[in-house]
């Protein structure tokens, strides 16, 4: 888009010599495809020709590319940053994981070893209480022997 009629206090060129207006205003939208990369906006004394115009055409399309594909290499720089952050996070949650699995297998350690105990205990008093079922079976077999027999020697006085 060129404009002609472009007030006085809208844009100044300057140099070492001094500065003024441009006579002629070019703004000029850089595509890539249907996307606006870029606007460059350009003054001259002069009026743009068509090899001017065309050159920048020519060069907006190269420039829409470098752009984009800057702005696609940060994406993936972040992109990047982002996975290796991840990778930490999963690194660290792996540890801890670890971790726990680690004193995890030593309380099934601990309590393995406590049934074992307890196992063994069981079948000790199970045997203790066997053998006192027979001590108490046979004391009472004695007691009623012995009642039996002060019976009979009990009957036998008394005849």
């Amino acid at each position: 888009m060129v404009v002609k009629d472009i007030p006085s206090d809208y844009l100044r060129i300057t140099s070492r010599s001094g500065s003024t207006a441009p006579a002629h205003l070019l703004v000029c939208p850089f595509l890539l495809g249907d996307r606006v990369t870029a606007v460059v906006e350009t003054g001259s004394f002069e009026t743009f020709t068509k090899d001017q115009l065309e050159l920048l055409k020519i060069v907006s399309e190269s420039v829409s590319i470098s752009i984009t594909s800057m702005q696609k290499n940060e994406e993936v720089q972040n992109l990047l940053i982002q996975t290796q952050s991840q990778a930490e996070e999963l690194q660290a949650q792996q540890e801890e994981l670890r971790a726990t699995n680690e004193s995890l297998l030593g309380k099934t350690r601990k309590l393995e070893h406590s049934e074992k105990r307890l196992q063994v205990q069981q079948e000790e008093l199970q045997v203790t209480n066997e053998e006192w079922e027979m001590k108490t079976f046979s004391l009472r077999q004695q007691t009623w022997q012995s009642d039996t027999d002060t019976g009979r020697v009990r009957k036998h006085h008394q005849r």
